[in-house]
């Protein structure tokens, strides 16, 4: 992953940089409203799924069969 912020790294900025590679790309203006628009809720995604393994992890543990819950 890169170490930059998302507003950072643009389609036309790589197509500067690395032509050959991202020239193409910048032309395509649908796949550069994607991209933008993965970008934005890339960092949502990850904090989600780091959520959802915390829920599995917590899910997965055993109450002991000796607590008195009406103590």
């Amino acid at each position: 992953m890169l170490t930059v912020s998302h507003d950072e790294v643009t389609v036309e900025k790589l197509a500067m940089a690395l032509p050959d590679m991202f020239t193409q790309l910048e032309d395509d203006r649908n796949l550069t409203q994607r991209l933008k628009i993965e970008a934005l809720y890339e960092a949502a995604l990850v904090e989600q799924q780091e959520e959802v393994m915390e829920v599995r992890r917590d899910e997965a543990l055993r109450i002991p069969s000796h607590i008195d819950y009406t103590a």
